[in-house]
């Protein structure tokens, strides 16, 4: 349970950042409970949850344990949101949450929550095309991937995430694009010089994927999604 004292100074940084969400740390500090505020670099971004600033997580863990992570929905509901569940269950912290300014709070504990593949919310950097594919490798064959480029609109950018990376990631390039098989990762470009947007290829010509704004879903992998394909990747488990 948070003191009320804390309570306090998490409204003020919400009431100070509204309408955009507030977020930071409760510290440790010589077994003194504090409110470490910090700055959300994805404010202004619709698509995207709260992003807490690292040099910020730094200088609450330079100062003691870092106890739980806080962030406001402005003009929301306390519940916690598909996003804040997974990204708490990473964390492995507590999460508290407080709607501003209705000043209603709510928790949760990192125990573990997964994202279904379909149906699941868009929330850029979280629950994402990126972090689909991560997560159907991962179910499907215990195949651990990393994560690149988080940060938002990094494809506009200057930032080749994507083509640069997959190699590191045990893939291999299949060339002629007729021989795509089940499992196949698909890379494409939507509306960007780079590929940007990711899909699995789940054979009968239906793909995996997760488009900004919407859920994630199957869909028919039809003649605009192969006019924008750049790579066709087998992870070489599967080869």
């Amino acid at each position: 349970m948070l003191k009320d004292t804390i309570k306090k100074k998490i409204e003020d940084h919400a009431e100070y950042t509204f309408p955009q969400e507030c977020c930071g740390l409760l510290v440790n500090v010589s077994g003194k409970q504090i409110y470490h505020p910090c700055t959300n670099i994805a404010a202004g971004h619709e698509e995207q949850d709260f992003v807490l600033d690292p040099m910020n997580y730094a200088e609450a863990e330079d100062l003691g344990e870092i106890m739980g992570v806080v962030h406001s929905h402005p003009n929301a509901s306390e519940q916690p949101s598909e996003a804040d569940k997974v990204s708490c269950a990473k964390s492995g912290k507590p999460w508290y949450i407080v709607s501003y300014p209705a000043k209603r709070w709510a928790s949760i504990m990192p125990e573990g929550y997964e994202a279904p593949l379909t149906g699941r919310s868009f929330s850029y950097g979280v629950l994402d095309c990126q972090t689909l594919y991560i997560d159907y490798y991962r179910k499907e064959f215990g195949i651990e991937m990393k994560q690149y480029g988080s940060e938002y609109d990094w494809w506009k950018n200057g930032k080749n995430y994507y083509a640069e990376n997959w190699e590191k990631e045990g893939l291999v390039e299949v060339k002629d694009h007729t021989q795509i098989k089940r499992h196949d990762l698909i890379f494409m470009q939507i509306v960007s010089d780079v590929p940007n947007h990711a899909a699995v290829y789940l054979g009968n010509n239906m793909i995996l994927h997760h488009l900004m704004g919407r859920l994630s879903t199957k869909d028919i992998y039809g003649d605009y999604y192969q006019k924008h394909t750049t790579h066709v990747l087998r992870h070489k488990f599967l080869c």
